[in-house]
């Protein structure tokens, strides 16, 4: 506690929370192009958008231009009102790049196949056959 009282450190507590979970939100999604292009699609106007979900066209327009980052639960609310919905998906894995040893070893093994394929007899055709198509 501060001083005595619990405000200050429950607002901290709410700040922190609500940084963590912007910061969640900034890597999984772009919140101010998902919402435009959703409210384009459904050809509304921001004040179109504010009247269905309960809110002002101020705050869609914050929203949209990035200024403020609404909570999961308006998003979903602005979303449904859209005709969208806001569905978790699993991320594909990220590619990773192999390392310059893993590189080395493929760049031989690649090697040791074409050499290997070049020392293979072979007996080339003097003209070239295909099969008949019917």
């Amino acid at each position: 506690m501060h001083g005595g009282r619990g405000a200050p450190e429950i607002h901290h507590c709410r700040a922190l929370r609500a940084y963590i979970h912007v910061d969640m939100m900034a890597i999984a999604m772009d919140v101010p192009t998902t919402l435009t292009a959703a409210r384009h699609r459904a050809g509304l106007t921001q004040a179109e958008l504010a009247a269905r979900s309960g809110t002002s066209q101020a705050t869609v327009s914050a929203y949209e231009s990035g200024r403020k980052t609404p909570s999961v639960a308006t998003l979903q609310r602005l979303l449904a009102a859209t005709g969208a919905q806001l569905s978790v998906e699993p991320r594909a894995p990220r590619a990773v790049d192999p390392s310059p040893r893993v590189l080395a070893r493929r760049a031989r093994t690649l090697l040791d196949v074409l050499e290997l394929a070049e020392a293979l007899p072979t007996r080339h055709e003097p003209a070239l056959r295909f099969p008949r198509l019917r």
